[in-house]
């Protein structure tokens, strides 16, 4: 499936590098700062945000209610009355959301983004290029 899904993406982008647009490196790449030496990057600001948001909804709602019911007992869940494959379905895919908003606000800092490369190079190249910014290569 993944190679479907790349062979897409190069089909669709003609293996072409593209800008990263400026508002997402603005957040992949600045913060909020505190003074001189204290940077709080945006996208901690943004886990941290999700993290608040998650709390509230698990310990101040019926949803979170259910989750914590589903997760500690599912069979008793499910005789009390609570659609346990719902509330199952629901997490799965509420995980799933947030796992997909940070794996891009992880890249971010690139300024540049291609399909071209295979996925273990790909990884690869982000990590050299977010460890080595702004040094000069070895020769």
């Amino acid at each position: 499936m993944m190679n479907i899904a790349e062979g897409l993406a190069r089909y669709l982008t003609e293996s072409r590098k593209h800008e990263v647009p400026a508002v997402l490196r603005e957040i992949g790449n600045a913060g909020l700062s505190l003074g001189s030496r204290v940077t709080i990057p945006y996208s901690a600001l943004l886990a941290a945000a999700i993290m608040v948001v998650g709390h509230i909804v698990l310990q101040h709602t019926r949803f979170g209610r259910y989750v914590y019911m589903a997760g500690g007992n599912r069979e008793a869940a499910r005789l009390a009355g609570v659609r346990t494959h719902r509330i199952v379905i629901a997490s799965l895919a509420l995980c799933a959301v947030t796992a997909g908003l940070g794996g891009p606000v992880k890249v971010l800092d690139r300024q540049t983004c291609s399909a071209s490369l295979r996925l273990p190079r790909r990884l690869a190249s982000c990590e050299r290029s977010s460890r080595n910014a702004g040094r000069r290569p070895i020769a």
